[in-house]
């Protein structure tokens, strides 16, 4: 409420700048076509005139653009962005109905392929474990409910997981359960907790050629062109990208 009346004093006050800028030029041309006054005192007038005001219009102006200190916190962003994601998600679990019926128990375990290292190098990374959540053990990497998935993911050292499973196995389920769960998670902890809590977003990796383009770089746009709150003047130009 006190942004919205503070832009509106700005507006007014721009308006104000123009208006009297405007009536200021008429007076200075009305006067000299009256008294026939040097053509020079006019022309140093309407310099002076002209060059205050535009330093006024642009003082306003810059303040009114969504920069700097009028800009909303990215943190805004970021709990406006998870609540459209629960949204998206809810209505696709019920479209798959993943909650209602009950659907049936499915289980993970650590893969034997060779797509990984053993799991001792997954846990004791560099990543700390999200507020609320305990860092994962060797143990607890054996094997899991679908449930599970989000201790996992909050907790994993390596800050990395992958979900392998034959067509039809229950990965999108699984994804997409393991959204919604983190973004209650998220919604759970205290404000200053939150920010510390990442926004889980499904990403098809399909468009990114590592070549032409770094991940973050690629990823940012995807979220700006996906979600239209992210190009939302009030956030700036680059609200994706701080995300």
């Amino acid at each position: 409420m006190m942004l919205g009346r503070w832009r509106l004093w700005l507006w007014l006050g721009l308006f104000l700048v123009i208006a009297v800028t405007a009536g200021g030029v008429a007076f200075l041309f009305y006067s000299y076509s009256h008294n026939r006054g040097s053509a020079d005192t006019l022309v140093s007038t309407l310099v002076t005139v002209v060059t205050t005001a535009t330093g006024a219009a642009m003082w306003l102006w810059r303040r009114l653009r969504p920069t700097g200190a009028a800009r909303l916190p990215v943190e805004r962003a970021a709990d406006e962005l998870a609540e459209q994601l629960r949204r998206q998600w809810e209505r696709a679990a019920a479209e798959r109905r993943l909650s209602s019926p009950a659907p049936v128990p499915v289980r993970w375990r650590w893969s034997s392929r060779q797509v990984t290292g053993p799991r001792a190098e997954a846990v004791g990374g560099r990543f700390a474990p999200l507020p609320g959540m305990a860092a994962v053990t060797v143990e607890d990497l054996r094997s899991g409910a679908v449930t599970d998935l989000l201790g996992v993911y909050g907790g994993l050292g390596s800050g990395r997981l992958v979900v392998l499973g034959e067509p039809g196995a229950g990965k999108s389920g699984a994804g997409i359960r393991l959204v919604l769960d983190a973004l209650s998670h998220r919604a759970a902890v205290t404000a200053e907790d939150r920010a510390r809590v990442p926004v889980p977003v499904l990403v098809p990796p399909q468009g990114w050629d590592p070549s032409v383009e770094p991940f973050a770089e690629w990823l940012a746009g995807c979220l700006a062109r996906d979600y239209a709150l992210l190009r939302a003047p009030e956030y700036g130009r680059d609200a994706a990208m701080r995300l």
